[in-house]
């Protein structure tokens, strides 16, 4: 792969890396509006919503969005 092009590409994976981040989130956080708006549903919300299976790699797929976008950003500005 070109140099040049390089970090042109991390540009665009940085936002694909985010919204594949947010499309995983929605998919963990389908509770039922009714439920939410109930007092003291914040903890139960938690709860629910820490172990399931899709937030750490949510979470990872943040992180790299993260990195990619410094390293686009610095070999830019470079």
């Amino acid at each position: 792969m070109s140099t040049a092009l390089q970090p042109h590409l991390l540009v665009l994976v940085a936002p694909l890396l985010a919204s594949i981040r947010r499309i995983l989130m929605k998919w963990q956080t389908q509770l039922d509006g009714e439920q939410l708006s109930q007092p003291g549903s914040s903890p139960m919300l938690l709860l629910h919503f820490l172990p399931g299976p899709l937030v750490i790699p949510a979470f990872f797929v943040a992180f790299l969005s993260g990195i990619s976008w410094i390293l686009a950003i610095s070999m830019l500005d470079s």
